[in-house]
């Protein structure tokens, strides 16, 4: 009969364990029941009702994309080499994981055929010497396309 005690007592302990789940502080999770959205949890320590309830995790940290350099035409038939460093930040992880596939590549290609179509609107010596307006526009086209979402 001990035996019997400890063998419910060791699987209560495990079950309480693997209840609890903890999202760091730069994280959301996303709380998911029966494989359907519930809603979105902050950081910290959380139960969820074993195998009915999950919570996958999203990162909120900024992240920082090398694109690989591009040769791109200007409106006045010039070829360019263009390279480009993205700051990308998550601010809806529910959107995240339900409506796009791959956020952070989608937003990398995004990217790269903005820059691609403002260059090609430029001359050669304008692309060189506005590069903070190009990164204005990238910047102003980038906010519009991801707000859609």
């Amino acid at each position: 009969m001990e035996i019997f005690a400890i063998i419910i007592a060791v699987v209560a302990v495990i079950i309480v364990f693997n209840a609890l789940i903890t999202i760091a502080p730069n994280e959301k999770g996303v709380k998911e029941r029966f494989s359907q959205y519930v809603g979105t949890i902050d950081s910290g320590r959380h139960f969820l009702i074993l195998f009915i309830e999950s919570v996958p995790k999203v990162d909120l940290r900024e992240k920082v994309i090398s694109t690989p350099s591009q040769e791109m035409i200007t409106q006045d038939n010039a070829i360019v080499t263009v390279d480009a460093v993205i700051f990308v930040q998550i601010t809806s992880p529910q959107k995240t994981l339900y409506e796009i596939q791959e956020p952070i590549l989608a937003v990398s290609n995004l990217s790269i055929t903005t820059l691609r179509s403002i260059i090609g609107t430029m001359t050669l010596d304008e692309v060189l010497g506005e590069r903070s307006k190009i990164n204005t526009k990238v910047q102003t086209e980038l906010s519009h396309e991801t707000a859609k979402r």
